[in-house]
């Protein structure tokens, strides 16, 4: 559908015609199955009729807020805006981690063997050595392979190849927040109490954590929103450095 078509049914849907919505749905359905799917093959567990529904009521989000006099395509809005969709519907519902799809595979393996060890009912802690990892290695994928619902995150993951640059920079205009890395709080305080500094915890608690807003925080303490994003990126920098599974 072109983009002259696409916007007249957008301006039809919002007077109230639904034909002119259903048809957005329909057209932008494929979207929703292809993002939809392709966080299931990373966890099971996920419901994909749950996940259907909330990316078809983030095509109708998209139809009520996109802006025709915007040179962005409606396709890619609406595509970001399932993708958003979907990974916030996840993060509140389910445990998470954000790390490379690399490691996931590792963990998942780490898993596997653990398992094959208890079904041997052999004392798997004095078997890392022969996993051929050190002991720093191992407790982190122990730690990790007990976390229910891991699940690879990211929100770029699933965006049309096709995509130009000019789209995607026209995405970063639209009002979405940005999907932050969502690290438990046990593994920040364990694996870097010694490099962070009191107020880097804070920002990452509040904001991370508890998903409080930088508006929220800046009021919280007196700094201004810029500096409280600064420290907040820095500090992730620090944990994505520091935690790191080699």
């Amino acid at each position: 559908m072109d983009n002259v078509k696409t916007n007249e049914l957008i301006l039809k849907a919002r007077g109230g015609d639904k034909d002119s919505k259903n048809l957005l749905i329909q057209d932008n359905m494929g979207y929703v199955k292809k993002i939809v799917n392709g966080f299931y093959l990373r966890n099971r567990n996920l419901s994909v009729e749950d996940l259907t529904q909330e990316g078809i009521i983030a095509i109708m989000k998209a139809i009520n807020s996109y802006d025709i006099n915007k040179k962005i395509k409606f396709s890619t809005y609406v595509f970001s805006m399932i993708n958003f969709t979907l990974i916030s519907e996840i993060k509140k519902k389910y445990s998470y981690f954000k790390i490379p799809e690399h490691k996931v595979s590792k963990i998942l393996k780490f898993k596997k063997q653990i398992e094959a060890l208890k079904a041997e009912k052999k004392y798997y802690e004095c078997e890392f050595q022969k996993m051929g990892l050190n002991y720093g290695q191992y407790t982190d994928l122990l730690y990790l392979s007990n976390i229910n619902n891991l699940i690879y995150l990211d929100e770029m993951k699933f965006f049309d190849g096709k995509m130009s640059l000019e789209d995607m920079l026209a995405c970063e205009d639209t009002n979405y927040k940005k999907i932050e890395d969502k690290i438990d709080l046990r593994l920040i305080l364990l694996r870097s109490k010694n490099d962070l500094s009191n107020i880097e915890k804070y920002i990452l608690k509040k904001i991370v954590i508890e998903d409080k807003s930088v508006k929220s925080v800046s009021q919280k303490t007196k700094m201004s929103a810029k500096k409280i994003s600064n420290i907040k990126y820095n500090a992730l920098k620090k944990i994505q450095s520091i935690s790191k599974i080699k």
